[in-house]
């Protein structure tokens, strides 16, 4: 009797040790942080072609994202699932503001508020970021090479209506409280479909490339 009750003890303990392990593993959670724009700081530089005829005239500048709005959910392991989404107002870049041509690594040259008024008309105006037809700029992530550290996103940008691919090299740090993300990449006028700014023929004119620097914080919803 003995070795028939053994059998049937593992017959009828064989199927809870199968099923046990086709359970399948636990799906990475994930944390969503609301961004600010109080203590971060997203802004580019635009730099003078020293090759025009009046050069001289003209100045590097750094266009500041002063508001802006986004969410990031981020997994928790490497492997999970990430969503970013951030939008900057275009009405809310601001050229040269107090203290961001040091941060940028420019020169501290000021301007006053009247050509302040006129640069900023210049970048709003139909030939350049068309503010009247494009209200804001948008990122969008969409993949992410890991969770912590060095990290490559991957995303869309919309800049004046088109998409456009992008991937940037991101320094994450994920925390319960807090979420922060810096990174730097090179773009250029004639990647995000229009030219660069010229004051006439002769005049001065801006570059074709841009310098992106992205800092930002948050925290969780």
């Amino acid at each position: 009797m003995r070795p028939a009750y053994a059998l049937a003890l593992g017959l009828t303990t064989m199927p809870l040790s199968v099923a046990a392990a086709d359970e399948p593993a636990a799906a990475p959670t994930s944390t969503t942080y609301a961004l600010t724009a109080s203590g971060s700081d997203v802004y580019v530089v635009i730099r003078n072609d020293e090759t025009a005829s009046l050069s001289r005239l003209g100045h590097n500048h750094v266009i500041y994202a002063s508001k802006f709005t986004g969410s990031v959910t981020w997994p928790s392991e490497a492997g999970g699932a990430c969503a970013i989404d951030i939008h900057v107002p275009v009405a809310s870049l601001v050229v040269d503001p107090p203290g961001l041509r040091a941060k940028a690594g420019l020169d501290e040259n000021t301007i006053d508020d009247s050509d302040k008024a006129s640069l900023q008309k210049n970048m709003w105006s139909a030939g350049q970021l068309d503010s009247t037809h494009y209200t804001e700029v948008r990122f969008q992530g969409t993949k992410c090479s890991g969770n912590s550290g060095a990290v490559k996103v991957d995303g869309t940008l919309t800049f004046r209506g088109k998409p456009i691919p992008l991937s940037v090299n991101m320094n994450v740090t994920a925390a319960p409280t807090s979420f922060a993300a810096s990174g730097k990449f090179e773009s250029s006028h004639t990647a995000l479909g229009y030219k660069p700014f010229a004051a006439s023929f002769m005049g001065p004119r801006n570059q074709d490339r841009l310098s992106f620097t992205i800092n930002v914080k948050g925290s969780p919803k």
